[in-house]
């Protein structure tokens, strides 16, 4: 087994370009060079400090001032392809530093892509007729979404034709593809054969790796940043869309979801201090409401009440089957919008459930509360903690003969 380090550069200097390893460039559709190992390493170094650096400026209006003034404005796009290139360079890292452990540094080869779109590093692991990419990163360079998704297809674009010379097939690491920008579609990534192995190129795997890791790493946040960030509509579009495809036996599509604007907002806030300050007195009441005023973003899921239909306590009516779906939509749209970023807290206080609560965001009679979702930046630069779990997989896992 063999390890080919493979580098796609939109633009490199007459001096460093080296031998290629395929057929003349004749265009400017990219092509892949031979260059050296040494070359890749400097590169990823170069690029991880350079995407710690970047920086994007908006000018906006002083109100007090009339001045304007230069901030930092970080939109929901902005956000997944910095995540996105802070993991591709860690797991190239990684896959380097492995490559030279297990001694196989010096069989490692480097490529480049001479024409097209922005720089990319690819590590390869070659056994006779399989090519396993096992790490692909995009340089910095590369500043929307869909340059950055145009840099991978060149490189996989460029791998291919190697391999298939080569008689060979390619596949791509499950990691690797959970790294990836671009769509599995839009990759070549979508072949599996019968069994559910990778076909030519690409599978399954990375996309299943993609949603646990979405299950795994989603938190309940309490504290948010006190602005919606930038593109919060789109995700919030997206996440309303990934709801609608929660499961739904009956095909009723009981869910619906209220965006609340800042007096509805407001009204909840004073209706649950009155009923802290009820409950538990004046300083806890207006402690509540200062702490509910500052949640960003407040979304109102709903269920429809059908007319004449069947109780909660029919266990195989509809009633049931609508609220089990509504739920499963809400937990569709939370890790929707975890995936774009964006933190989210389910909540089914006691507010929720007042019959104040309806008037004071303009529900219809039809419909009622199955809860609320907080949502917004999360405050802070860490995730919380996974919880503890009180119950390992054997303990709620029966199985039976």
């Amino acid at each position: 087994m063999a390890c080919a380090l493979l580098l796609s550069l939109g633009t490199l200097t007459p001096s460093a370009r080296a031998k290629p390893a395929v057929a003349s460039v004749t265009s400017s559709a990219p092509q892949l060079v031979e260059v050296s190992p040494a070359k890749g390493s400097m590169l990823v170094a170069a690029w991880q400090a350079r995407a710690a650096n970047a920086n994007t400026l908006q000018t906006v209006p002083d109100g007090k001032t009339g001045t304007k003034l230069k901030v930092l404005a970080v939109s929901g796009a902005e956000r997944i392809r910095r995540a996105n290139r802070k993991q591709q360079y860690e797991r190239f890292q990684a896959c380097a530093a492995a490559v030279a452990g297990a001694g196989d540094a010096g069989a490692a080869k480097l490529f480049a892509t001479v024409g097209g779109c922005a720089s990319t590093l690819c590590l390869v692991e070659v056994d006779e007729d399989e090519w396993s990419v096992k790490s692909l990163c995009v340089s910095p360079d590369a500043r929307e979404l869909p340059s950055v998704a145009e840099a991978e297809e060149a490189a996989l674009q460029g791998l291919r034709g190697l391999c298939a010379g080569s008689g060979g097939r390619l596949r791509v690491a499950s990691e690797v593809e959970a790294s990836l920008v671009g769509s599995r579609q839009s990759l070549g990534l979508t072949a599996t054969s019968e069994d559910g192995e990778l076909g030519e190129g690409g599978g399954r795997m990375g996309a299943a790796e993609a949603v646990h890791d979405a299950l795994r790493s989603r938190r309940t946040i309490n504290d948010f940043s006190p602005q919606l960030p930038a593109g919060w509509e789109e995700a919030l579009e997206r996440a309303v869309e990934a709801a609608t495809f929660a499961p739904n036996h009956k095909r009723t599509e009981p869910w619906r979801f209220h965006l609340l604007g800042p007096r509805s907002i407001r009204r909840v806030c004073e209706l649950n201090a009155e009923l802290v300050t009820a409950s538990k007195g004046d300083a806890a009441g207006a402690k509540k409401l200062e702490r509910w005023l500052a949640i960003p973003g407040w979304l109102v899921v709903t269920c429809v009440r059908r007319e004449g239909g069947d109780s909660m306590e029919e266990p195989a009516g509809l009633a049931r089957e609508d609220y089990a779906a509504v739920c499963c939509a809400t937990q569709n749209l939370c890790l929707s919008l975890h995936a774009d970023g964006l933190g989210t807290k389910w909540t089914s206080g006691p507010v929720n459930f007042d019959p104040r609560f309806a008037g004071a965001v303009g529900l219809p009679d039809d419909e009622y509360v199955v809860g609320t979702v907080w949502f917004g930046a999360a405050a802070g630069e860490k995730a919380p903690p996974a919880p503890a779990k009180r119950l390992a997989v054997g303990d709620v896992l029966r199985q039976s003969d």
